[in-house]
């Protein structure tokens, strides 16, 4: 998404807001799935998490 965009009309500029596939996609679903979403994106997962383990280590077999 390149966000918004100007377009000179007669003498003036216009803007305008982001294709609607772009919309679509920053709106789609419940309110609920949304924030899940957002969450996962903004959260640190892997070697960023606080006090949680990476795929490496739990792939690891401890005996």
């Amino acid at each position: 998404m390149k966000g918004i965009t100007k377009h000179k009309g007669k003498g003036g500029k216009q803007e305008r807001l982001p294709n609607r596939h772009a919309v679509t996609q920053l709106t789609a679903g419940d309110a609920f799935q949304r924030s899940i979403n957002n969450y996962a994106k903004v959260t640190p997962s892997g070697e960023g998490a606080m006090d949680a383990p990476n795929v490496m280590q739990m792939s690891k077999i401890e005996y």
